[in-house]
């Protein structure tokens, strides 16, 4: 089975990207589409007052490539998430019984956290306060601001032209967009877009509905969040996945064959692992420090399982704890120079000391002990805490 998923992580960089283009801009060369919001049916150059700026923003920088090669999108309801498919390929039916609740799940798995007004660091100066959002370190994207976009291309062909498309609006370097054309899916942080081949041709035990929810779910955490410890972005998408879609066909960078029982089998694997007599404790820390870019059988099921436990036990924290654990990354994930400046440091995550530290304050000092009877019991719906 070929990698089904790659994480795009654009390194720290101080310069700031191109002006988006304007809606006007867009209108002014010809280029509509349709656009469905509300249960209504608008087109882009003419969208009705109530359509977010971030919405907008991301209409403008894709209408051009998805008038060109006929694709409409949907806008979910809140305008913090936008899905572009070919004409041909519309599914109001899909959008509904399947886009819609993974949207929802995981704004209840991951509520939005409370977040104070205070100046946010970016890039070694201070920014203003906003009482709205705060600003990133300029890699990225403004947290809760921009719109999500999210292609379910029809071949492969649109995949490369649509990367060529961002890499030239990108100023990416020559090449950029061959080296990840050939893929059937990636996600990228700037601009906050994630891509699959619907098709996914030479892939098996691929299903398309489910990689959509999987990747959405981690694309609207990057949104709400920034970069998060691995195991809980794959670990929310895959409960996002399970509830939605009723097992798991998206295994982030596995390339070996997935045996049937993987789909839906982690429950009873746990309850193994963790024997109330024989069995181990849980132990956070390979779990903690499981990198982006490898796959783990053993991590996956568990971190699945951790937060199936968090927010059983305290719905409505692991937003909080995320945030919590945002603000150690700033803190801590940096290198200074010695003149006073500063940059992120790649893909860092807190340690497992700090994260374990976090959790037991939102969760209580038995946290493990807690999640290994979670486990041992066959994840029966554990006491709220």
């Amino acid at each position: 089975m070929k990698s089904l998923f790659l994480f795009v992580v654009l390194c720290a960089g101080l310069v700031p990207s191109p002006a988006l283009p304007s809606i006007a801009s867009s209108t002014a060369r010809g280029d509509s589409i349709a656009l469905s919001w509300k249960g209504k049916n608008y087109k882009t150059n003419k969208l009705p007052e109530g359509i977010s700026e971030g919405a907008r923003e991301a209409l403008a920088y894709f209408t051009p490539w998805a008038a060109e090669e006929k694709y409409v999108a949907q806008l979910s309801e809140s305008g913090d998430f936008i899905m572009f498919t070919h004409k041909k390929k519309f599914s109001s039916r899909d959008w509904s019984k399947t886009i819609v609740p993974a949207l929802e799940l995981v704004n209840q798995l991951a509520p939005l956290p409370d977040r104070d007004s205070k100046g946010v660091e970016t890039g070694g100066t201070q920014s203003p306060a906003s009482e709205e959002l705060e600003v990133t370190w300029g890699e990225v994207h403004d947290l809760e601001h921009d719109a999500a976009s999210f292609f379910d291309v029809k071949n492969s062909e649109h995949m490369a032209s649509l990367l060529e498309f961002i890499g030239k609006r990108e100023e990416k370097p020559e090449g950029w967009a061959r080296s990840y054309s050939d893929l059937p899916g990636l996600i990228l942080h700037r601009p906050l877009v994630g891509i699959i081949v619907g098709t996914a041709p030479g892939v098996e035990e691929w299903d398309p509905l489910n990689e959509s929810v999987n990747r959405i779910a981690r694309m609207m955490l990057v949104r709400r969040f920034r970069t998060i410890p691995y195991w809980i972005s794959v670990g929310i998408a895959w409960n996002v996945e399970f509830d939605v879609r009723g097992n798991i066909f998206c295994f982030p960078h596995r390339d070996r064959f997935v045996g049937v029982a993987e789909h839906g089998g982690w429950r009873d694997e746990l309850k193994v692992q963790f024997k109330k007599k024989s069995g181990p404790t849980f132990d956070l820390g390979p779990l903690a420090d499981w990198k982006i870019g490898t796959y783990d059988p053993i991590q996956a099921g568990r971190a699945w399982g951790t937060i199936s436990y968090i927010t059983k036990a305290k719905p409505g924290a692991l937003g909080q704890i995320i945030e919590d654990l945002r603000h150690l990354t700033d803190e801590k994930g940096r290198m200074t120079r010695a003149d006073g400046t500063w940059e992120r440091i790649p893909n860092f995550s807190p340690s497992a000391e700090d994260q374990l530290e976090v959790l037991k304050r939102h969760l209580g000092a038995t946290f493990l002990e807690d999640v290994t009877s979670y486990f041992n019991k066959g994840m029966k719906k554990p006491a709220k805490r």
